[in-house]
Order: C-alpha cells, then sequence, then structure tokens
C-alpha cells in the first residue's frame, strides 16, 4: 500500500505535463497557421499558411484545406506549378490571396544602354508575367500577375485543418481556440507555483517542528 499512492501520483503528474505539452503545441500551431502571415519577420523566413476557401484547384486541393506556400526563385517557375498570389480587385480595391497553376509565361528581354562614366555598356532587363487558371476552372483567370505580387511556391496542404484557421482570425474562434487556450495554461501555472511553495513551506514547517520535539526529548533526557 505505501508504493501505491506515489506510483499513481507520478502517473496523474505524467499526464498533466503531457496535457500541458500538447495544449502549448496546439496553441502554437493555431497562432502560426492562423496569423503568421501578418507578422513580417514570419512571412519572410517562409511561414505562409493559407486556408483555401473555393474549389477552384480541386481535386488536388480540396476546399477548406490548409496549404503552406514556401519560397522559391522567380527564374525557376515554370508552366505547371501551383503559385500563391495576392490580387487586388480593381473596383472594389479589396485584395484577396489566391492559389492557381501556371498556366503560360511571358518572358520579355530588353536591352538598355547604360553609359557609366563615359563608359558605354549594354544591360539586359528580364520581366515575366504570368497567367495562371484554377485546375477546376475551364478557362485561365482573365487577370495576368506580376512578380510583385506571388507570395510564395506552393508545397503541400492539410485537408480540413484550413477551416480552423478561418474559424481563429474571427472573434468568438480567437476566443476559444486562443484566448481560453491560453488564460487556462496561465491559471494552471500560477496554482502549480502556488501548491509548489505550499507543499515546500508545509515540510519545512514540518521539519522545524520535528527538529524542537527532538531537541525537548533531548533536554528531558538531559534534565531526568
Amino acid at each position: 500500500m505505501s508504493n501505491e499512492s506515489p506510483k499513481k501520483g507520478n502517473i496523474f503528474g505524467l499526464f498533466v505535463s503531457l496535457a500541458e505539452t500538447l495544449l502549448i503545441v496546439a496553441l502554437l500551431v493555431i497562432a502560426v497557421i492562423s496569423f503568421g502571415t501578418r507578422v513580417p519577420a514570419l512571412a519572410r523566413i517562409g511561414f505562409n499558411f493559407f486556408a483555401v476557401t473555393s474549389g477552384s484547384m480541386q481535386p488536388k486541393i480540396p476546399t477548406g484545406s490548409l496549404i503552406y506556400a514556401g519560397k522559391y526563385k522567380l527564374e525557376d517557375l515554370k508552366q505547371g506549378d501551383v503559385i500563391t498570389y495576392q490580387k487586388t480587385n480593381p473596383d472594389s480595391k479589396q485584395s484577396s490571396v489566391v492559389t492557381h497553376r501556371i498556366f503560360s509565361i511571358d518572358k520579355k528581354e530588353e536591352k538598355q544602354q547604360t553609359n557609366d562614366n563615359g563608359k558605354k555598356s549594354e544591360k539586359i532587363t528580364i520581366t515575366y508575367t504570368f497567367k495562371t487558371k484554377g485546375d477546376a476552372n475551364s478557362k485561365p483567370d482573365e487577370y495576368t500577375v506580376i512578380p510583385g505580387e506571388i507570395i510564395g511556391l506552393y508545397k503541400w496542404h492539410l485537408p480540413v485543418l484550413g477551416y480552423v484557421s478561418i474559424f481563429a482570425q474571427q472573434p468568438l474562434g480567437f476566443m476559444l481556440l486562443v484566448i481560453l487556450p491560453a488564460t487556462i495554461l496561465i491559471v494552471w501555472e500560477i496554482a502549480s507555483v502556488v501548491l509548489h511553495f505550499k507543499q515546500h513551506y508545509e515540510k519545512k514547517s514540518q521539519s522545524e517542528i520535528e527538529r524542537l520535539k527532538a531537541e525537548l526529548a533531548k533536554k528531558d533526557l538531559e534534565h531526568a
């Protein structure tokens, strides 16, 4: 019986630590996939996650998927690659993120004469224009995409997780998926610290009582 209680305590502590770790990991994942692109430092190192809200790329990328658009080299992009880019509607002035396949590439080279300290030289400037198309669409997009609008090259996607990202960016979802778990973690950590110090001082007090009892017993023996 004396060994059973400590074992139960260790198992419970292990379970609590595991649950706490999983909660922290889940919080970090939700924060990165939902808000990573809004943090310039994260976006620059490639944390570009986007939720797919339309079926234009089905069946390759189902609606509700979470896609990752990674780094790329402009000169390496080719027909058939899937890219994520940002387009602004000229009428509403609202921008949207689109993930479509490159349908065609228009590459133009322009020669410019330069004069550097009287020395003439020729500089070649290359400009790219991309035409895109959704796999499920019958025709290419009416607009063209320029390099400055490209966010990243499609790498992979996870089904359904895009719905989680969309929900987390709404007020109710932010409260339930970010604020509430974070609050639980903070309260739990505070309670753990308070309990730790309480147990520490209880043990210290108990040891002081035992020490005083031993000293009194020793004095009684000396006077006897």
